[in-house]
């Protein structure tokens, strides 16, 4: 009966609003939004501003709502509906309108949570980022996001980086700023062969996939959100997500999960460590 009242008045809720001009709408997403600053400072934001209805707003997130919508229509995955995207011309912004996925937060109920949920969960999600990986690039070897646009990552300043031609030049750019007598330590020595002499595969990847961007309901994981980082790239970059050194990050039981649904990548999280951990978590990349 729930699940039929929500149909229905996210239906009604469509029909409507999409019935108002779109200056209107905006209007009304902004005020709705009022209270919540994010997105004004060159960061997204996000906010539940109807029942069952979101509202991200941000410099990128029309990019993003063409991430969903690429996912919906080559996957199952549940993701949001993307409702409506309208552009605040004054201050850069874009409005996304976007429907509820049901469940909590991974780190919310992760407590909760016996090693048969997590197996579940591992399986699901192998599921998932196996169709993820189906999706295909029009754009060759090209690092970069849908429409080829650049590639946002929180590895780096969050700002959008690139596109780059291949995953050498990724790489390339990646340890640009070491020095020569840098790239010479030993270790250093090891992160840039680990990245640059194993063959690579490029694959449409979520790009931040924290337990805080992964619901669950009923045991078991029930969508995944926050595709502002959605982007075709290496093959490890999805694994390594989790290990990023993020105060924030949920601990060992979302890792368990990624861990058990992907092939091991440990090596590549190493090197990634290496750069971290000499330029400030990544924001010197």
């Amino acid at each position: 009966m729930k699940l039929i009242l929500r149909n229905l008045l996210l239906a009604g809720a469509k029909r409507i609003l999409l019935l108002i001009p779109a200056s209107w709408r905006l209007w009304i997403y902004k005020y709705r939004a009022r209270k919540e600053p994010y997105g004004d400072a060159g960061f997204s934001a996000c906010l539940k501003i109807f029942p069952y209805i979101w509202v991200k707003w941000g410099t990128r997130t029309h990019i993003e709502a063409e991430s969903i919508r690429l996912v919906r229509h080559h996957t199952s995955i549940p993701v949001p509906d993307v409702i409506d995207v309208v552009e605040d011309v004054a201050r850069g912004n874009r409005y996304m309108l976007m429907t509820e996925v049901p469940g909590q937060k991974f780190p919310r109920v992760m407590d909760s949570l016996s090693p048969n949920d997590l197996s579940r969960m591992a399986v699901q999600l192998r599921d998932w980022l196996f169709q993820l990986r189906d999706i295909p690039s029009p754009y060759g070897s090209s690092i970069c996001g849908v429409n080829h646009t650049g590639v946002v990552s929180y590895r780096w300043s969050g700002r959008p980086q690139g596109p780059f031609a291949t995953i050498s030049d990724l790489h390339r750019w990646m340890f640009r700023s070491f020095t020569s007598d840098e790239l010479e330590d030993s270790e250093m020595r090891q992160a840039v062969s680990t990245l640059n002499d194993t063959p690579r595969s490029l694959y449409f990847t979520h790009g931040d996939l924290l337990g805080w961007n992964v619901l669950v309901q009923d045991g078991q994981l029930s969508g995944i959100v926050d595709w502002e980082c959605a982007a075709w790239l290496p093959d490890y970059w999805e694994y390594a997500a989790p290990h990023y050194p993020r105060g924030y990050a949920p601990a060992n039981k979302w890792q368990h999960v990624v861990r058990a649904a992907m092939e091991n990548y440990d090596a590549e999280v190493n090197a990634e460590l290496q750069v971290w951990k000499r330029r400030d978590f990544g924001l010197g990349f």
